[in-house]
């Protein structure tokens, strides 16, 4: 295998990627600072396969502070990634946000519902569609499902006091530490907290 220590930027990707791909390839991106977005249409255009762990902006898309802070949420970089769908409807596979967590937790929920319909003699109705799974989870009276990450690793320096340790990519880490605060607002949450406040600049658009 051969190992290219090159750091891809918006002028060199196109160029540098160009000889390494090409149609039928797979793609796994696991790097920071690289569109994911330009990664998938690059993709596309070799005719090549593309799996991301999360959906990755260029450099500043997390925290450059001209941008506004709706454009700069998760939430507005999982619209842009959607709004490829009309254009690659019969372009190769693209799978973006599919790592630990985000990505595999969300096989291991579908099966846990699964589980839970056995175990309390509901029928599951065979569910294939984003819509079914929720109706399932309906049926089954669960409103929020909260993922707890446990790290295992172990290390032969103990951590000392008041001493933080990342275990996670560090340039992950800091600039996603930086992106604006974000509120995930649940269909069965029917009422605004009182004592809640909403900034419109920050609001991109709540579910219903």
């Amino acid at each position: 295998m051969k190992f290219v220590v090159l750091p891809l930027t918006r002028d060199n990707f196109r160029r540098e990627l160009d000889q390494y791909i090409g149609r039928g390839d797979f793609v796994l991106n696991v790097s920071v600072d690289v569109s994911s977005i330009a990664l998938v249409k690059f993709c596309w255009s070799k005719g090549a396969m593309y799996l991301d762990t999360c959906i990755e902006p260029w450099p500043g898309g997390y925290t450059d502070a001209t941008i506004p802070h709706a454009k700069r949420t998760n939430y507005a970089l999982r619209e842009e990634a959607l709004a490829l769908r009309t254009q690659g409807a019969r372009m190769p596979t693209a799978v973006l946000t599919h790592g630990a967590n985000p990505g595999m937790v969300s096989h291991l929920v579908k099966q846990a519902l699964l589980n839970i319909a056995t175990d309390t003699g509901v029928d599951a109705g065979g569910p294939t569609s984003r819509e079914d799974w929720g109706q399932l989870a309906r049926k089954l009276g669960i409103k929020v499902i909260h993922i707890a990450e446990r790290d295992t690793q172990l290390t032969s320096r103990p951590k000392e006091f008041n001493e933080f340790v990342n275990t996670w990519s560090v340039d992950g880490f800091v600039s996603e530490g930086q992106q604006p605060a974000e509120l995930g607002w649940g269909t069965h949450e029917k009422n605004f907290p009182r004592d809640g406040n909403v900034s419109i600049s920050a609001v991109v658009r709540l579910s219903t």
